[in-house]
């Protein structure tokens, strides 16, 4: 019996991802071997991709611009220094949310 990749989904609770998704997931992951290997460039492109929504998400946790601006500064650099430790595969940035 053949079934839908959708229909698999749904019965086994796995999501399938739209093109779009993962074309993301291979961006990210292409940021992240870059960033591992110091490319500043790369980290300026992570930061424009994830810090919009992370900000909006902070800002409703904290009901506070100021200290969501701090919570985001804070993920960032920690992800700057732990950039020797990210790991290309990962859905998403370990200090991002991962």
């Amino acid at each position: 019996m053949e079934m839908h990749a959708g229909a698999f989904a749904a019965r086994t609770g796995h999501r399938t991802m739209t093109p779009a998704q993962e074309n993301d997931r291979q961006i990210d992951a292409q940021l992240l071997a870059r960033i591992a290997t110091g490319d500043e460039v790369a980290f300026g492109s992570l930061y424009d991709r994830f810090s919009p929504g992370l900000f909006s998400f902070v800002l409703r946790m904290t009901r506070d611009e100021k200290e969501a601006e701090d919570v985001l500064q804070e993920g960032f650099a920690q992800t700057l220094a732990a950039r020797g430790h990210l790991r290309s595969g990962a859905q998403q940035p370990v200090h991002l949310g991962g």
